[in-house]
């Protein structure tokens, strides 16, 4: 890498087909179409030329290249413009060494065309040369794809096709030196990705995050509903967060007078008719809309025509198609399944309670979720009600995907007598649900409005408590139906689990994230390793298991536990593990008490849901309830056949309990820093100071972590000047 470099080449990756935004790319690259008014390569370009530190772009092309060689031909700053093109396409690896030529910097920095992320170069610089990598990769805090998984300040994992848990989302912007890109092959194709692997597998592979703290301005171009998307973030004045530096940006010409309602877009060259509205929607150059029509999320192609009502359709010259429009498939997909004659069974209808929605049509109420990206919905429609979720499965869909995994561990529930959602009907391919309605109220609801003071709520409380502790030793006792963890698309919890998505996620997100508190977690590893194996020590790596096929402790693995059955896991003290049984996900429903979000089911110790479920820093449980539930616990679990659970509470089995509550409260506080400041959730926050208490009292009475308790001290006192 030379060091002494003051300038910066950039390639703008721009030689795709740009197959999800058919037909519209049939007509133009995705990389001119029009973002308020300019081509997103346009946008680009002003904020790379503007920028001292960048030197040359370049620009690559095969589809549509001659479009592409023309826009940069006639460009006014072309001195500084260079186009490669790609008579057979190369790849996003490939078009580096195509464009080698043109690029004189190390290292380069690399920009795919149909995302925009306003990272300044020079901060990525002086991150890479201060790393040393080979490579660094320009990451976000995003809900848009967040694959990449990070160690410090190294990549570690870039998964392919599935969103991954406390990952980041790759920005298509990254630098890489001369001898990285020396190492690709020539004009043949080549995914970027290949290299990464590569690097990361030693170590070479940097991860800049930026920024620093909150959810990072990207945006993504690369379907009809997300360039829709687009817009709607870009209006208002929203363009200057994700670097548009254009007069567009002070607000498009929308041609008021025949354009309204909601955000959008109209060419100055279109052709507009009186008396139409056009809502949530784009009219690109020369496209004509007949007078008295209506658009609404819908896209018309340059020098298209649009007439009636047009919705949630793109129309160009050279074909339609739909929009999906996520909400309106769902509304779709509930009308569908409550228009049945007999309803969901048991369910009422009509009454104050389940009004039908104006018109006939199923009205959608959006739910508030506890951090899931899914998005669930009260669904109302001629008077029956119900729940739906909308979760779509990643592109290259794994199997099980999550909404597989959420169905079979419900069958599993159902038939374990432990109550769950009915199922009304679901749509796996689209990813929707349509699940009974159990209400608003959780268990926690009811203990922060009563308290634990008096006691006949008090008794009331514990009541729901032993009905909750019921169930779990239904879900965690030997017998029929069996759990298989293949069913699900989670690993079983071992070592390197707990170290990895308890521990570090606690240290990234709370300590150093939102406590700001410059802290090396190699000062703790030590300990957490030995709080994670302290938690572990009930599972008995002997007994009726083949060692040779237990997962590696250090590493994490789950390879073998998911070949276990359940005769061999009991054997082994694993359990059906729920891994976030607490207040928020126990419903106090007509009927009974019923449990909920049990995606994240896999195989684990018994202790884990148990100590989730009374170390809850939501509910603030009192010990001396703690401790009669412990005990109640303990002698419905050993009569049940749970495996290594006592019928009466040991000092050995007290610890491995108080291990597993630390553990759950890290994770915890993990969660509440993420979701409460980094993802704007501040309901989040105000149970950080709960947890931070019951995290130190559960490290005084182990004992046996003497830094880890003293970092909870210091991040107490500091978080308590911040809340």
């Amino acid at each position: 890498m030379s060091a002494g470099a003051t300038v910066v080449d950039v390639l703008l990756l721009a030689a795709g087909f740009g197959t999800r935004l058919r037909p519209l790319t049939l007509q133009r690259p995705k990389a001119l179409l029009p973002l308020l008014g300019l081509p997103l390569l346009e946008h680009h370009l002003r904020r790379f030329l503007d920028d001292p530190l960048v030197g040359r772009v370049v620009v690559n092309g095969h589809h549509l290249a001659d479009q592409l060689q023309a826009f940069i031909d006639a460009h006014p700053r072309r001195a500084r413009l260079r186009f490669s093109p790609e008579p057979a396409i190369l790849g996003t690896g490939g078009a580096l060494a195509g464009a080698a030529a043109l690029l004189a910097s190390d290292p380069l920095l690399v920009q795919n065309a149909d995302a925009l992320f306003p990272v300044p170069p020079a901060e990525a610089l002086a991150f890479h040369r201060a790393r040393g990598c080979l490579a660094t990769m320009i990451l976000a805090r995003s809900p848009l794809w967040p694959n990449v998984q990070v160690e410090g300040d190294r990549v570690t994992r870039i998964a392919r096709g599935e969103r991954l848990d406390q990952a980041f989302t790759f920005t298509g912007c990254y630098l890489i030196s001369r001898d990285a890109t020396a190492a690709i092959p020539r004009q043949s194709f080549h995914d970027i990705r290949d290299t990464f692997d590569r690097l990361i597998a030693v170590g070479d592979l940097a991860a800049f995050v930026w920024p620093a703290q909150g959810e990072g301005p990207l945006l993504d171009v690369g379907t009809p509903e997300a360039y829709l998307e687009a817009h709607r973030l870009c209006a208002g004045g929203g363009a200057r967060r994700y670097g548009i530096a254009s007069a567009a940006a002070d607000g498009p010409p929308t041609k008021p007078a025949r354009a309204s309602g909601g955000y959008g877009f109209v060419a100055p060259s279109a052709i507009v008719g009186e008396g139409c509205r056009i809502d949530e929607s784009l009219v690109l150059d020369g496209a004509i809309v007949v007078a008295g029509s209506v658009l609404r999320r819908a896209i018309v192609g340059p020098g298209a025509r649009a007439e009636g009502w047009v919705e949630n359709r793109v129309v160009t010259t050279l074909g339609e198609r739909p929009i999906q429009d996520a909400d309106e498939a769902l509304a779709s997909f509930a009308r569908r399944v409550l228009a049945l004659s007999a309803g969901p069974p048991g369910e009422a209808r009509g009454g104050a309670d389940a009004p039908p929605a104006e018109g006939g049509e199923p009205l959608l109420t959006r739910l508030a979720g506890d951090g899931s990206p899914r998005r669930i919905y009260r669904a109302r429609f001629l008077g029956v009600r119900a729940v739906a979720v909308a979760n779509p499965p990643p592109p290259a869909r794994p199997r099980p995907d999550e909404n597989e995994g959420f169905l079979a561990v419900r069958e599993y529930l159902e038939g374990r007598g432990v109550r769950v959602p009915r199922l009304y009907a679901a749509d796996l391919d689209a990813g929707m649900l349509l699940l009974e309605d159990l209400g608003d109220l959780r268990l926690y609801e009811r203990v922060q409005e009563l308290g634990w003071g008096r006691r006949s709520s008090s008794a009331a409380h514990e009541e729901s408590y032993r009905q909750a502790i019921r169930f779990l030793t239904a879900m965690q006792s030997p017998g029929r139906p069996p759990f298989s963890l293949a069913a699900v698309p989670n690993p079983p919890y071992t070592e390197g689990f707990i170290l990895e998505h308890e521990a570090r996620y606690f240290h990234d997100e709370l300590v150093r994230g939102f406590a700001g508190v410059d802290h090396d977690f190699g000062e703790i590893t030590g300990e957490c390793r030995a709080l994670a194996r302290a938690a572990l020590s009930g599972i008995d790596r002997t007994t009726g298991i083949d060692r040779t096929r237990r997962p590696d402790a250090e590493a994490g693995g789950c390879g073998a536990w998911n070949d276990l059955n359940h005769a061999e896991a009991i054997l082994a003290g694993l359990t059906f593990m729920h891994r976030d049984y607490q207040s928020r996900n126990l419903m106090l429903a007509a009927g009974g008490l019923a449990v909920i979000d049990f995606q994240g089911a896999r195989w684990g110790p018994p202790e884990y849901d148990l100590a989730s479920l009374l170390f809850d820093p939501y509910a603030r449980m009192p010990g001396e309830v703690r401790e009669r539930l412990i005990r109640f616990y303990c002698a419905a679990a050993s009569a049940a056949g749970v495996p290594g659970i006592p019928t009466e509470p040991s000092a050995a089995w007290r610890g491995r309990l108080l291990a597993h509550a630390a553990n759950r409260l890290m994770q915890a506080l993990g969660a509440f820093a993420k979701l409460g400041v980094r993802l704007g959730r501040p309901g989040f926050r105000e149970h950080i100071p709960a947890a931070l208490e019951a995290l130190g009292d559960c490290l005084e009475r182990l004992e046996a972590h003497p830094r880890l308790l003293r970092l909870v001290r210091e991040i107490r006192l500091t978080t308590a000047r911040m809340l």
